[in-house]
């Protein structure tokens, strides 16, 4: 965490949203100006988050002063081997 922190001073740091807790995002976020939180992204339907989780964490991230980033599909050129996009949802 203190590493963390001591980097989120000099540099923008993006914190996992799926796993972080809210009050280390906050102590991250204390640290530095430039401090985000982004979920992962799923290249498969059965790999995305749950509604509900996402919402949840997001939430706490917001709470938390933190501004959360995910993932939307995409529809022009997808990638392989799946061409299904990469959702976070």
């Amino acid at each position: 965490m203190e590493e963390i922190c001591a980097l989120a001073a000099k540099l923008p740091v993006a914190v996992n949203a799926s796993t972080v807790t809210a009050a280390d995002a906050a102590r991250i976020a204390a640290a530095g100006p430039q401090v985000m939180a982004m979920h992962n992204f799923y290249p498969r339907p059965e790999t995305g988050l749950d509604k509900a989780f996402l919402q949840e964490s997001t939430d706490a991230l917001h709470a938390a002063g933190l501004q959360v980033l995910g993932f939307v599909p995409g529809d022009c050129e997808l990638r392989g081997p799946v061409f299904a996009g990469l959702p976070t949802l």
